[in-house]
């Protein structure tokens, strides 16, 4: 909200500053109209619009496959939805909210009590149909004003024949000009916006414009002498409508000296010409996307569980999912999310801190988390912990499925609950121990080989290559070709399609963003877009085993210089309505029977147990970063395996375990919780 409000003040100070110090002593009056009108409108709009949605290419997916499953489970997490909450506690933000509302409710009732006297005055006039407008003879006094087609004129006031001439030739001037709309518009903006003072310089601008367009209507029939006269004499106070044309306003001074001033030189009309140049620069410089990573909200925030929502944001990832199996597929990969990226705090795990902390945030209607806030902390930073959590979807490019209410979407505000519980035998020692160890191994998760240093470049003069062509005589675009042509092999005979995404018909593209660093490691490896949690997990298996091979990456070079290059990779997944259960990629797909690993998810060991086809097989651990954990040789399979194996000593996250036999690979995942 406070980045809207900025971006807003900031388009309509633009427009306003250019009105005031080049077109405001001009006499085009209808020009400076309408560009008061459009800095209004787009100071509104620019800030909610997102450039991204424009800018977003598709990305073509490199190859369509069908391959062997892998079976993909997510863990219980100590995050708990129904936590008690704390009782209300003063805030400043609901004080500030509750004075809006009341300038709001304020606003409102001066709009509405103009509309009442308005209808009173209509109620007791005698109305009579004139060409072109209805006259309204009322019978208090008043001033002469238009509202849309009617001329109100008080019967209490005496005319001349020439001075009524003249105040009606100057209100159908307000009535044909449809000149009600625009400050019926402003007076809605003043509803909104009470409490910003230019909202009020762009109503006194655009009465000054309305008024000259009327005297400009006016003098090209009558004198300037006496139609200043008239004005003169109007100057008495009487009552008047708020939001109504008035013949007569407290700029007389200004009105009478745009009337004598000599008509502006047409050669200053390029200065409207400004009005383009303008436009894309506060476009691009106050657009939500250009301005902040926090996308801009409505006004309208809704509560999670207040009942006003037709449907809850999501988190991303099971939008092929349809009803209650969507809803707890989205809370699962939220949890996953959460598991993945938080770390217990050094201080608290001390102290033997433990407790339920609880973030508040928005999910805006554009997907994106903002204002964020620790409303319930235990201590030890945990909130501040769990808020990093939420700040870091932003960062990663997660992107939320909005709440929608009356089909649009809408922004929601959530209140997260996050657990933290300790071991019951830890000791003040072991807790040091263990913070280090999980500060240590959760910082691999995702980065692989050396730190990448800060500058990272998306196009190049020479960029990256799978390797395996660096021999091939002919120029750089053929190695490029052939290095493309490489990677789509090593993807084909590395690739599964998990079995569980087959049975819940699971298809779409992947996109998942990495660098390839100076030393061919690819590092930082993120899905940017993710159909479904099961074929986004296999594709960033299949990346991590490319830091596994012999030959490394070619890095892409800048000036002769090896530089981090930033890669994106689609991958789509597809299947066959004619296949069979049966995996058509049988080359490289291990059939195992009765595959159970239990607990799943685990805290320290668990049970492995399967049956397949005898002779010698190789079981391998690896987190997700393709670092060996685990290597077991069992030379002489029986075609039944039953043990016990312990991921004790590593820090928490996901592992793939598989089973190899010659070629074939089978492969399953397991959590590790501490």
């Amino acid at each position: 909200m406070l980045n809207y409000l900025l971006n807003l003040t900031a388009c309509w100070l633009v427009f306003y500053g250019l009105y005031y110090f080049l077109l405001r002593k001009n006499t085009f009056f209808h020009s400076n109209r309408f560009f008061l009108l459009i800095g209004l409108v787009l100071g509104v709009c620019i800030p909610q619009i997102d450039l991204s949605i424009w800018l977003q290419q598709d990305h073509p997916a490199l190859l369509e496959y069908f391959v062997q499953p892998l079976q993909y489970q997510l863990p219980v997490i100590e995050v708990g939805e129904n936590n008690a909450f704390p009782a209300a506690t003063f805030s400043w933000t609901s004080v500030l909210w509750g004075i809006y509302l009341l300038g709001v409710i304020v606003a409102s009732a001066r709009f509405f009590y103009g509309v009442y006297q308005l209808r009173q005055l209509y109620k007791g006039a005698q109305v009579e149909p004139k060409p072109g407008h209805t006259l309204v003879l009322s019978q208090k006094p008043h001033l002469p004003f238009s509202f849309f087609s009617l001329l109100f004129i008080s019967a209490a006031s005496i005319y001349s024949e020439d001075d009524e001439q003249q105040i009606i030739e100057h209100e159908l001037a307000h009535i044909q000009g449809w000149h009600s709309i625009d400050v019926l518009m402003i007076e809605l903006l003043k509803i909104i916006f009470w409490f910003h003072p230019l909202v009020y310089f762009y109503q006194a601008a655009m009465r000054d414009v309305h008024e000259y367009i009327a005297d400009e209507k006016v003098l090209q029939n009558n004198r300037p002498k006496a139609y200043g006269q008239l004005l003169i004499r109007q100057l008495q106070s009487r009552p008047h409508i708020a939001f109504a044309n008035h013949f007569v306003e407290s700029q007389l001074k200004k009105r009478i000296i745009m009337m004598t001033r000599t008509k502006s030189s047409r050669s200053k009309l390029w200065r409207y010409a400004l009005v383009l140049p303008l436009f894309a620069l506060a476009l691009m410089a106050f657009s939500n996307k250009a301005v902040s990573l926090d996308n801009i909200s409505e006004p309208t925030t809704f509560v999670s569980g207040d009942g006003e929502v037709d449907e809850m944001p999501r988190f991303p990832g099971c939008e092929d999912l349809e009803g209650k199996a969507r809803e707890q597929c989205a809370q699962k990969k939220l949890l996953q999310f959460i598991y993945m990226s938080i770390k217990y705090p050094a201080e608290a795990r001390k102290n033997g801190i433990q407790g339920t902390v609880v973030v508040k945030f928005v999910v805006g209607k554009e997907g994106t988390v903002k204002d964020i806030e620790i409303v319930k902390e235990i201590g030890g930073t945990c909130g501040e912990a769990a808020k990093k959590v939420v700040e870091r979807m932003n960062a990663d490019g997660i992107r939320w499925v909005p709440g929608v209410k009356d089909g649009k979407a809408v922004d929601v505000e959530i209140n997260l609950p996050v657990s933290f519980k300790l071991a019951n035998d830890d000791t003040p020692a072991k807790k040091e121990e263990n913070v280090h160890q999980h500060k240590n191994e959760l910082d691999k998760i995702h980065v692989v080989g050396h730190e990448t240093p800060k500058e990272i470049f998306k196009v190049v003069e020479e960029m990256p290559r799978f390797p395996g062509c660096e021999d091939l005589n002919g120029d750089a675009k053929e190695r490029q070709l052939c290095s493309q042509k490489k990677l789509l092999e090593f993807i084909y005979q590395n690739i599964t399609y998990p079995r569980a995404a087959k049975e819940a018909n699971q298809e779409g593209v992947v996109v998942v963003k990495f660098i390839v660093n100076t030393e061919g490691i690819l590092e930082n490896a993120k899905i940017i877009r993710d159909p479904a949690p099961l074929l986004s997990a296999e594709v960033l298996r299949i990346i991590y085993m490319m830091n596994q091979m012999d030959e490394k990456w070619i890095p892409g070079k800048q000036r002769r210089q090896k530089v981090n290059v930033e890669f994106n990779l689609p991958v789509r997944f597809k299947l066959d309505s004619g296949s069979s259960e049966q995996p058509l990629n049988k080359d490289n797909y291990l059939a195992l029977d009765e595959f159970i690993t239990a607990p799943n998810p685990t805290t320290a060991s668990f049970n492995l147990r399967f049956k397949g086809p005898q002779g010698a097989i190789r079981i391998d651990v690896t987190d997700i970063s393709g670092r060996p954990v685990i290597t077991k040789e069992v030379n002489n399979f029986d075609g039944f395996y039953d043990e016990t194996l312990d991921l004790s000593g590593n820090a928490a996250g996901v592992y793939v375990i598989s089973v190899v036999q010659g070629a074939k690979r089978y492969s399953q995942v397991i959590m590790l919780q501490q």
